[in-house]
């Protein structure tokens, strides 16, 4: 299974999960207990993330909001 349905499973019904658009980060698949199943990415804690979705959106039960990774200059909106 792709990552969107491994999240939507955890997350269950009624659930809400957060698709990110990385440009950085690290593949800990080798690491991880679930390498085999799951696809998973480090992020420093100073990631900066933008919700690119008109809010969030229904799919499988789930909710699914969009976003994506900021990168260089700090900025306000």
């Amino acid at each position: 299974p792709d990552g969107v349905d491994t999240a939507r499973r955890f997350a269950g019904a009624g659930g809400v999960v957060c698709k990110l658009d990385i440009a950085s980060g690290k593949d800990i698949c080798r690491l991880s207990f679930f390498s085999a199943s799951e696809e998973e990415v480090l992020l420093s804690p100073k990631h900066q993330f933008m919700v690119t979705s008109d809010g969030g959106y229904a799919h499988g039960g789930v909710t699914m909001i969009d976003m994506m990774q900021q990168t260089g200059e700090a900025w306000l909106s």
